[in-house]
């Protein structure tokens, strides 16, 4: 499993990065890429401590399934506006 989880990580961080990179003004460039970077340390730092408890009542398989509802669910306001333009 850890392994398809570097895989996936080498492949989207960089094409994340590098989409941001593009879409971005030359003088947003480094605000934003410290930003994504920073969002991505913050996630790995604090997802053991969100997970961990959850633990306790549920299977790993149950709380991958609850984040996995949730980002869909933050996904969708930004979906919206952009099928509406």
């Amino acid at each position: 499993a850890l392994i398809f989880s570097g895989i996936g990580n080498g492949l989207v961080v960089p094409n994340l990065k590098a989409n941001l990179l593009n879409i971005s003004s030359f003088e947003d460039r480094g605000r934003l890429s410290g930003l994504l970077s920073m969002s991505l340390y913050i996630g790995q730092f604090i997802s053991p401590i969100m997970v961990q408890p959850m633990l306790n009542f549920i299977s790993i398989e149950t709380v991958f399934v609850c984040f996995a509802i949730a980002a869909f669910l933050m996904v969708i306001p930004n979906m919206k506006s952009k099928l509406v333009q």
